[in-house]
């Protein structure tokens, strides 16, 4: 699929089948989901999170990153060259998920949560310029929280 070759760009590893089909065969220290929850309902995420718990080992993290909800700079985009779903239907209130929602949903598969942080980055966007006009610096703002798997 075309998602799975330019995601290629910017992972060492892409899976291109279901991610629920996946099943390590050693346990892992560390999954990272980065704009992968922002466009399903409360039972799909936990239900991937609870997936991931299968595979980590005791006291391995799940880092969840994604794009601020209604943050400077933020329209739907993911900041990437992939194509994702748009982060703003998500949510319970339709405006993209909040660190509070990830965080209970986090607490609901029973991780614990080690870290919750925001970051502001600038970034060039070359995509919307238009010819003999400079590119603008935006302000994106991450959600970036680490949950632990007790043990």
């Amino acid at each position: 699929p075309t998602m799975a070759e330019a995601a290629r760009q910017w992972m060492d590893l892409v899976m291109p089948e279901n991610m629920f089909e996946h099943h390590p065969m050693d346990r892992v220290d560390v999954v990272v989901l980065c704009n992968v929850l922002e466009p399903y309902p409360l039972e799909v995420r936990q239900l991937l999170l609870q997936h991931c718990a299968d595979f980590l080992s005791v006291g391995g993290k799940v880092i969840i990153a994604t794009l601020m909800p209604g943050g400077r700079g933020a329209s739907g985009e993911s900041g990437l060259d992939l194509v994702f779903p748009n982060p703003s239907l998500g949510g319970a209130k339709g405006s993209g998920l909040s660190a509070d929602e990830l965080e209970d949903d986090l607490i609901d598969t029973g991780f614990a949560i080690e870290s919750t942080e925001l970051f502001e980055t600038k970034t060039v966007d070359h995509g919307n310029v238009l010819p003999g006009e400079e590119p603008k610096v935006i302000r994106r703002s991450y959600i970036l929280i680490v949950g632990k798997k007790p043990g």
